[in-house]
C-alpha cells in the first residue's frame, strides 16, 4: 500500500495524483515532500507533511535538507509555519511586479505619507525588497 491515510478519496487516472504515487513509492523523502509542497502552493507545515504521508521525523529531515539547498521557503513561526517552493515564491514575485507595475502605469503619481510625491519605481523597489526580506534574501 503506498499511501494508507490518503487526504480524501483520489480521482482514477489523475496525473498529479499519479506523479505523487510514483514518487512516494521510488522512496526517496526528498521527492515526496516537494511533490506534497508543489501540490500544496503554499501551506501550512502540518498540512504538508499529513498530505506526505511521511513520519514528522522523516519529513522534518527533508525540509531541514531542501531549506539549504534553498529549494524551499519557510515563513512564520514555529507554530504557525508556512512553506513553499522557492519556484512558487518566484512565480509569485513576479506576478506581484507585474501588478505593480501595471497599477503605477495607470496611475502615475502616488503620494507619500508627507504629501509629497514618490517616483512609481521607488515604491516598487520599497516592497520587493520587503518581500525579498521576508524570502530570506537580500535585495
Amino acid at each position: 500500500m503506498i499511501d494508507p491515510h490518503p487526504p480524501h478519496r483520489h480521482k482514477r487516472f489523475d496525473q498529479e495524483l499519479m506523479d505523487r504515487l510514483e514518487s512516494i513509492s521510488g522512496g526517496d523523502p526528498g521527492d515526496v515532500l516537494i511533490q506534497a509542497i508543489s501540490g500544496a502552493n503554499v501551506g501550512y507545515w502540518k498540512e504538508i507533511l499529513e498530505s506526505s504521508g511521511l513520519d514528522e521525523e522523516t519529513a522534518t529531515e527533508s525540509l531541514s535538507k531542501l531549506l539549504k539547498e534553498e529549494l524551499v521557503l519557510e515563513f512564520g513561526k514555529k507554530t504557525k509555519r508556512i512553506i513553499t517552493l522557492r519556484s512558487t515564491w518566484d512565480s509569485i514575485l513576479t506576478e506581484l511586479k507585474a501588478r505593480v507595475k501595471k497599477y503605477h502605469e495607470d496611475y502615475p503619481c502616488a503620494r507619500d505619507g508627507a504629501g509629497g510625491t514618490q517616483e512609481p519605481i521607488q515604491i516598487e523597489r520599497h516592497y520587493l525588497q520587503a518581500s525579498d526580506r521576508a524570502a530570506g534574501r537580500d535585495g
